[in-house]
């Protein structure tokens, strides 16, 4: 035996340890450990925790109770979320002139749930497992006894885009269907079927203040309302054809102003928004029947 061929690679036990307590260690550390858990990411993706990643992840306490690392497996899931974000990161448009430009930031696309993933891993990993799934692989490391201890779940996300395309992430987009705003020119345009439906002026959001201007990214329409009153630090506003962009007020809207006719692209500068996109009653009234609810939202100078 290996204890003849290797005199000392086995020590006699102690009869200080608990010998009972010592096996359910091993059961409990055996059940955490032995766990295949699977995403099915779509587009022929997967991606897959096992024991190798777990091994990392079981600790023994001061009272040498086995326990689940969670910062450590977080670790492992913060960088599973990251590889599979789409938010905010960069990627190019073609604006309504044919330009090509590099736009970033906004809420539009797929982020994964960090939060309701830990809890996903962590349950399959401290639900009990029967044993004699656990005692299979131990004498036999199948295929089919790893498939017996292997988790298929679905991934859980906080956004989503329009598609998935993991050759070039930024095509998450609808590319057909979707509304762009012109800081510089203070135009909109929509857009329907991969054509440009509906073009008009605006009044964007004053800078230079953070809390005035109109931030820039890709971001999506919210919600839609025939009206609404806006409401700010010194200001209560009634508006109509209220379409919400950025959950931080910002969206397409009416505004009666008496400075329409007065309007240029300039306009803004010194006589903006509150960060929101002004809008004549008739162009209001059109974007908001055109666009729909998750449409892509790029904006840009």
């Amino acid at each position: 035996n290996d204890n003849k061929k290797y005199p000392g690679i086995y020590k006699k036990s102690s009869d200080e340890i608990d010998e009972k307590k010592l096996k359910e260690q091993l059961e409990i550390y055996n059940n955490y450990l032995l766990n295949w858990i699977t995403w099915d990411m779509g587009e022929g993706v997967t991606e897959t925790i096992t024991p190798e990643n777990i091994k990392d992840w079981i600790k023994i306490d001061e009272e040498n109770k086995v326990t689940i690392d969670k910062d450590s497996m977080g670790e492992w899931i913060e960088d599973f979320c990251l590889k599979y974000k789409t938010v905010g990161k960069k990627c190019n448009f073609t604006t309504h002139s044919g330009q090509v430009i590099e736009i970033s930031g906004g809420d539009y696309g797929w982020r994964l749930d960090y939060e309701k993933i830990v809890d996903q891993v962590y349950n399959v990993i401290t639900d009990k497992t029967n044993n004699k799934l656990i005692n299979a692989y131990i004498s036999n490391h199948s295929k089919e006894n790893i498939k017996a201890l292997t988790t298929q779940l679905e991934p859980v996300y906080s956004h989503k885009g329009y598609r998935k395309d993991y050759e070039n992430f930024e095509n998450d987009w609808d590319t057909q269907n979707y509304s762009e705003i012109d800081i510089t020119e203070q135009m909109v345009y929509v857009y329907r079927d991969g054509q440009q439906v509906f073009s008009s002026k605006c009044v964007t959001g004053m800078p230079p203040t953070e809390d005035r201007i109109t931030r820039t990214g890709v971001w999506y329409i919210k919600e839609k309302m025939p009206e609404k009153i806006l409401v700010g630090e010194d200001y209560r506003t009634p508006s109509k054809f209220w379409v919400r962009i950025m959950w931080t007020g910002t969206g397409y809207h009416y505004l009666e102003r008496s400075d329409w006719a007065n309007w240029s692209p300039t306009l803004y500068l010194t006589k903006g928004s509150h960060g929101c996109i002004n809008l004549q009653y008739e162009d209001a009234k059109t974007v908001y029947e055109l666009v729909r609810i998750g449409d892509p939202v790029f904006i840009h100078y």
